[in-house]
């Protein structure tokens, strides 16, 4: 099966981003796989990657476990709705975006992003009576 990987637009094919840093999530195919599997996963890695440094964005790889950790979602029974809510209260103006399950991608996406801007998710004060 082919897929057309379309990366940008005309608008932003031209512009130029120096100085700019670009997080993106570090590649790493199942190992069920298969070859075929295994070199799209990293053909398309590489494209991006390439692409990016093209436009003069530096590029910062970083693995899932380590962004998910940041924000307490590796151990999540849960992990498409926690970060659905967790992307929900960094960027509340997005959340209209994130309300289905199938949106978990786009959570992930600006979850990544606010690692890479060093946000956190605030602690929630509750009170317990013992």
């Amino acid at each position: 099966m082919m897929r057309k990987v379309e990366l940008f637009s005309d608008e932003i094919f031209f512009c130029h981003f120096e100085g700019t840093t670009a997080y993106i999530e570090k590649s790493s195919p199942f190992p069920t796989d298969g070859k075929l599997g295994w070199w799209s996963t990293g053909f398309s890695y590489g494209l991006w990657i390439a692409s990016l440094v093209s436009l003069g964005f530096s590029v910062v790889p970083v693995a899932s476990q380590t962004w998910k950790a940041y924000f307490g979602l590796s151990r999540s029974e849960s992990p498409k709705d926690d970060s659905r809510q967790a992307a929900s209260i960094l960027f509340p103006d997005k959340a209209l975006s994130l309300k289905l399950k199938k949106h978990h991608g786009r959570a992930e996406a600006l979850l990544l992003a606010a690692y890479g801007k060093g946000l956190v998710l605030p602690q929630l004060d509750i009170d317990v009576d013992c």
